[in-house]
């Protein structure tokens, strides 16, 4: 059987959840996505991608992320996984 880099549904599922409670939280405190990104010192595709479900995040960007946004990487991840 051939190697597949598709995700499968469940974690695409939950990348986008997790994309969307993120999104929701930067417009919340009014963030722009560069503003934020530059606080997260990170680069604003990044934080576009991570939003859109995109990105697998590391436990160190989810981490900075939430900190960033005032909350915990437990409090982002809850119901979701």
């Amino acid at each position: 059987m051939p190697h597949s880099t598709r995700k499968t549904g469940s974690m695409q599922e939950a990348q986008e959840k997790l994309g969307t409670r993120i999104r929701d939280l930067r417009e919340k405190k009014k963030f722009s996505q560069e503003s934020f990104a530059d606080l997260c010192e990170l680069n604003r595709v990044h934080i576009s991608d991570v939003e859109r479900g995109n990105i697998n995040l590391t436990i160190t960007t989810l981490d900075k992320i939430a900190r960033n946004l005032g909350t915990t990487s437990a409090a982002l991840l809850k119901g979701i996984l």
